[in-house]
């Protein structure tokens, strides 16, 4: 399954993978699934995807108190772990046309990033790169940045931070269930609209149906978005850690 998803990436032919998902259904449904769903997250393009969030901004949101030099130093770190993952990457998959482009980030090296164990995993660099796409894109949108870059302003987040912490750690203790093949503590309306949520967008996988192991991908990446947001709430020392509980 693997090969198949990284020669689809490599000639971006997606409506080949929907093809062969669809012959696959008739032998194996589940892995059908599984590889439809790894390939709906895969796909989507590496942008600043939490901007529309600022349309309908709450009025009550206040501004990390991170100063901007942090804000600043945050994002280039992370703009440093993007270009690390993406070297070894176009060292797999060549130099890729939807690879995101760090430039924008000023990346600087980052030594906290750890990629000795899977820099010859393709699949798994996918990942840990999805990951850190997430966490920048919030950083970006805890500090209220508005367009793909180093922020030269610190302004409002779209939401106020708590509340953002609130639900993505709603979402962070339902796919912890569904990592440990545990039955989902649905504990209020937050959790059951959590549970119904989709990975990769509309047409993504539904949390509630998602496997072991897809769902501990999607745990992990959301543990970067939460660890962004803790910082920007000042409730934890750096954006690269791991949030100490959900």
């Amino acid at each position: 399954m693997t090969d198949a998803i990284l020669d689809t990436l490599r000639q971006a032919r997606f409506d080949d993978a929907a093809t062969q998902i669809a012959a696959l259904a008739t032998q194996d449904a589940e892995a059908a699934r599984e590889l439809g769903a790894m390939l709906t997250v895969l796909k989507q393009p590496f942008t600043y995807g939490l901007v529309p969030m600022f349309d309908t901004a709450a009025p009550d949101a206040e501004p990390t108190q991170r100063s901007l030099l942090a804000v600043q130093s945050a994002v280039r770190r992370v703009g440093g772990r993007i270009a690390a993952i993406r070297e070894h990457l176009v060292g797999h998959l060549g130099e890729l046309a939807w690879l995101p482009d760090p430039t924008p980030l000023e990346p600087q090296a980052d030594g906290t990033l750890k990629l000795d164990d899977v820099k010859d995993d393709a699949l798994h660099l996918l990942w840990i790169l999805r990951q850190e796409w997430t966490r920048l894109n919030w950083l970006l949108a805890c500090s209220g940045a508005r367009e793909l870059g180093v922020p030269a302003v610190v302004g409002k987040p779209p939401e106020p931070l708590d509340y953002l912490d609130t639900l993505l750690s709603a979402r962070f203790n339902l796919l912890l269930d569904r990592s440990e093949e545990r039955e989902l503590t649905l504990e209020d309306e937050l959790d059951k609209a959590m549970a119904e949520s989709r990975w990769g967008g509309e047409k993504g996988a539904v949390l509630a149906t998602l496997s072991p192991s897809l769902a501990n991908v999607w745990m992990e990446e959301t543990g970067a978005a939460i660890a962004a947001i803790r910082w920007a709430e000042g409730e934890q020392d750096s954006p690269f850690d791991a949030p100490d509980s959900q």
